[in-house]
């Protein structure tokens, strides 16, 4: 049953379970909205009385704020004059309705929050990868879920990258570790040995990380060893690792006279110009880079050594958001790609093989990225380019969409392809309407003559 006004502090014979269960109705519906299935305040049942907040109407969104803010003040004078048992629902009020008010007046005071993404396999089959959004204040921009991890996700899930015959994967970057969720995904049911690697650099985005494997996968705390490894199936590991891209300058200083340096015919003076992590590299964070150093920090930084050339598929997505980066990731994917032709029906390696759709993103070493082709960030592109090139790597495909097109086109697709009905069409472009019109590029990498396997 709905109440036809809000609740309010002496009116309209508002009732405490009136508030309590208004308030649950808002946090209720903010987890739907992020996707996640309402466990901590399930719905609202058939005999409560609520007032039904439209929270996607924005009058009706800054009307639920100003009412929170009353409830808040309401629960507060309350709790201090009430006897034990109804400040105890006082206190519960007050704590649910500061938390609804924080993640409605934005999420950087909202803390971390859950939020489901829904992708779908390529029969059309939906999949929900969970993810945990960490306090702004606390994780900087790799908090954010941004769109371009949603677009590879999609790829990934869909099997327009298809990451079955790659055993040793690495994400660089990964923020919210949406993009590792789908990997893991797509590999679950794989009987072939995998090995994937999620990488970033804050100890809070890595507990964000570890925390949407554990509800992506439902799996309990323990599952993760000391290492933040865990086996996502027989054949399936993941590993949860730092990385600080700026690190890699001092390796390369330390062993100029390795194979790594010379070995695709680079030279010395390109390799080993130092490249300066940017000005706001992390400081905005707490107001200092010195915030992230005392994190505590249980995950193990990623061995520049050991990773030499180990695997055969590197992703990442948005990470080309300063020039330093545009320059330090090409000579880290240079570092970290395989340079074996790992092709089995393959006598060689050239362009013409990526041109035949049926065999794209099959087996041979590829870096992925996807970028947003934002007006104020060209210039990172082309330097991040440029860069590639002059590592000896090769643009094989590229692709420029946004998240609506990039629906429409595979949807189109698949009604030429199969009996997909227009309702279930309908639904899944109703589920992921996004409010994203940024144009994105995905871009596949790979060396130029490396020898065969």
């Amino acid at each position: 049953m709905v109440l036809s006004v809000p609740p309010f502090p002496g009116k309209n014979n508002s009732k405490l379970e009136h508030f309590e269960e208004t308030v649950d109705y808002v946090l209720s519906q903010l987890e739907q909205h992020r996707g996640i299935t309402p466990e901590a305040f399930p719905s609202v049942s058939e005999t409560s009385l609520y007032y039904p907040w439209n929270l996607l109407d924005p009058i009706d969104k800054n009307w639920c704020i100003s009412w929170l803010k009353t409830v808040i003040k309401y629960a507060t004078i309350s709790l201090e004059t009430s006897e034990a048992d109804l400040a105890q629902r006082f206190e519960v009020l007050l704590s649910n309705s500061a938390k609804a008010l924080a993640e409605l007046s934005g999420k950087a005071g909202s803390g971390s929050v859950k939020a489901g993404i829904t992708c779908w396999d390529s029969n059309a089959n939906s999949t929900v990868l969970t993810i945990n959004e960490p306090d702004f204040a606390d994780a900087d921009v790799g908090a954010k879920t941004w769109g371009s991890s949603i677009l590879l996700s999609r790829w990934i899930i869909r099997k327009e990258i298809d990451v079955s015959g790659y055993k040793n994967i690495i994400e660089l970057g990964s923020g919210t570790g949406l993009c590792g969720l789908a990997i893991g995904k797509a590999l679950l049911d794989s009987e072939s040995d995998h090995s994937l690697v999620v990488t970033d650099y804050i100890p809070s985005i890595l507990d964000s990380v570890k925390s949407g494997f554990l509800s992506t996968f439902n799996l309990e705390k323990t599952a993760f060893l000391e290492s933040n490894t865990i086996s996502l199936s027989q054949f399936l590991q993941a590993t949860i690792s730092a990385c600080d891209w700026f690190s890699f300058n001092q390796y390369t200083v330390d062993n100029e006279s390795k194979e790594s340096i010379s070995l695709l015919n680079i030279s010395q003076t390109q390799n080993h110009e130092i490249v300066e992590p940017p000005i706001a590299n992390y400081s905005d964070v707490k107001d200092s880079i010195s915030f992230i150093k005392n994190q505590k920090n249980s995950y193990l930084s990623l061995d520049w050594e050991s990773s030499l050339h180990k695997f055969d598929l590197v992703v990442a997505s948005d990470v080309l958001y300063e020039i330093s980066h545009a320059l330090i990731i090409p000579r880290i994917v240079n570092h970290l790609l395989s340079t074996k032709n790992i092709l089995k029906d393959s006598s060689g390696y050239t362009r013409d093989f990526f041109q035949n759709s049926s065999a794209l993103f099959k087996r041979a070493p590829i870096f992925v990225i996807v970028v947003p082709l934002r007006k104020t960030h060209w210039n990172e592109v082309n330097v991040f380019m440029s860069e590639m090139q002059k590592l000896g790597f090769i643009s094989e495909f590229q692709k420029d969409t946004t998240l609506e097109q990039d629906i429409s086109d595979w949807l189109d697709s698949l009604e030429s392809q199969t009996n997909i009905s227009v309702s279930r069409k309908n639904e899944i472009l109703s589920c992921s309407n996004i409010a994203d019109d940024q144009t994105y590029r995905i871009w596949i990498w790979s060396r130029t003559n490396i020898p065969e396997a």
